[in-house]
């Protein structure tokens, strides 16, 4: 049964009837996030689609229980729900997704933001005084990505498998901070081989080697080896955008809040990634070429 909050939040898309063609439920809760997506899925759907809102329910499985009740009662308004990649992009779904469901093919919406270029217009906009391509220069994001692979994927390989194995070990909870090692948001190496080694140590000792050697495989079949590690399978919101921020304010000096250099970013950043939801939104509410030509972009 949702709860009062989450079923209050789903029934208020009755208010926008006649400014969404569709209705879109997300995860995200948090202030701002509504209109991130809005930006986002505005840039990437044709100019003859409207949706003015996005509604929030609350956690992923929140958001799976109103889709599977919208499927029970046969809701007539067409409803997509929408979560996050999590770590089920290298574990695997622990249940079958409802029909009327997309997860992203990256973590979580954060992810989509983390794109070069759109950083580097943001350092421009927010720093008047130093030329564009000495910004992109100093932020250097190729360098900072290149470096932080290895360690970021040994942790969250390691996180993968935990979470497979519902050891009830902390995993991207620790946050940032953990693996930070300065101000321009670099990845200690040492600091990330170590939680990922406590968190197999003790995923072994309490599931045993075998279980754990069996998760890792599946989580290793899960990688796609086309994919940026740190831009699919990495936490956008806990570990790749604050990092990302940390390195962006040393320079810049920005006191702008994160959420709104988030929707800033979301009007700048590449989209194509997305076109994998535009095409399941095209078969959930049975409507073809909803996706925006580049032009409309």
């Amino acid at each position: 049964m949702l709860e009062r909050g989450s079923a209050a939040r789903y029934a208020s898309s009755v208010f926008f009837e006649n400014f969404n063609d569709f209705d879109i439920y997300v995860e995200d809760t948090a202030e701002g996030y509504s209109k991130l997506y809005a930006i986002i899925l505005g840039r990437v759907l044709s100019s003859h689609v409207s949706i003015a809102r996005v509604f929030p329910l609350g956690e992923r499985a929140k958001v799976i229980e109103a889709a599977n009740k919208a499927l029970e009662i046969e809701v007539k308004r067409k409803s997509v729900f929408i979560v996050d990649g999590d770590l089920f992009l290298l574990g695997g779904e622990k249940q079958i997704l409802p029909e009327n469901a997309i997860r992203l093919p990256r973590y979580c919406i954060e992810n989509f933001l983390a794109d070069a270029n759109s950083f580097h217009e943001l350092l421009d906009e927010e720093c008047p005084h130093l030329d564009k391509k000495i910004l992109e220069e100093k932020f250097d994001f190729t360098g900072w990505r290149d470096s932080a692979v290895e360690p970021l994927r040994r942790l969250f390989t390691s996180f993968a498998v935990s979470h497979m194995l519902n050891t009830g070990a902390k995993t991207v909870s620790m946050g940032v901070n953990s693996i930070c090692s300065n101000s321009m948001g670099e990845v200690c190496f040492d600091k990330s081989e170590k939680i990922a080694y406590e968190i197999d140590k003790y995923a072994a000792e309490k599931c045993g080697d075998e279980e754990v050697n069996k998760s890792l495989k599946v989580v290793n079949e899960n990688l796609d080896a086309n994919c940026c590690f740190i831009t699919t399978y990495v936490s956008g919101k806990d570990f790749i955008l604050p990092l990302l921020f940390t390195r962006f304010r040393t320079i810049s000096k920005s006191k702008t809040p994160n959420i709104l250099l988030k929707q800033r970013l979301a009007r700048k950043c590449d989209v194509e990634a997305f076109r994998p939801v535009v095409a399941q939104l095209e078969r959930i509410v049975g409507r073809k070429n909803l996706g925006a030509t580049q032009e409309q972009r």
